[in-house]
């Protein structure tokens, strides 16, 4: 997880302190939510890839058995992520005492002293609530624009990616 969280850290180097728990959220919780309604999960899904540009999915890995798949405006992709997706999602680790283990070790491997010192103050602060998933920080949001899915290493053969000529 390390090595991920270095990764990203490269790819995104605005990353924010929550940028780094949502990553290590999704590593060990998966999408973190538990989908019940399935055709307001796709409905949603499709309207948010309506405002995506590209046309190629980017597939990246964030630890834990999870992926981000990048939403593109292609139905059949959306309906087979919409569908791994949901399987992902209601498919739960519990174990709080595991995740902050996990967020104890990325803190003492993060390069930069005073996101470090944010970051701990963070992951101390969202102890009190018992570790809830978070949003991307404005920074992020702003420059890179996230629109994913997470996805279980289980369920992505389901996924149609679409044809790249």
């Amino acid at each position: 997880m390390i090595e991920i969280v270095k990764k990203h850290l490269e790819k995104y180097p605005l990353m924010q302190e929550e940028d780094i728990y949502k990553l290590l959220h999704q590593s060990f919780f998966g999408p973190a939510h538990y989908v019940d309604d399935v055709l307001w999960a796709k409905k949603y899904l499709f309207a948010e890839a309506e405002s995506c540009k590209d046309d190629v999915p980017e597939i990246i890995e964030v630890g834990g058995g999870y992926f981000r798949y990048t939403l593109i405006n292609n139905q059949q992709y959306l309906d087979s992520l919409c569908d791994a997706f949901v399987k992902s999602a209601n498919t739960f680790n519990d174990n709080k005492d595991g995740f902050k283990e996990l967020l104890d070790v990325i803190a003492e491997h993060l390069p930069n002293k005073e996101l470090k010192n944010k970051y701990v103050k963070l992951a101390k602060d969202l102890s009190t609530f018992d570790y809830p998933a978070v949003s991307h920080s404005q920074i992020y949001r702003e420059n890179y624009r996230p629109h994913y899915r997470i996805v279980h290493k289980d369920y992505i053969k389901d996924i149609i990616l679409p044809n790249t000529k």
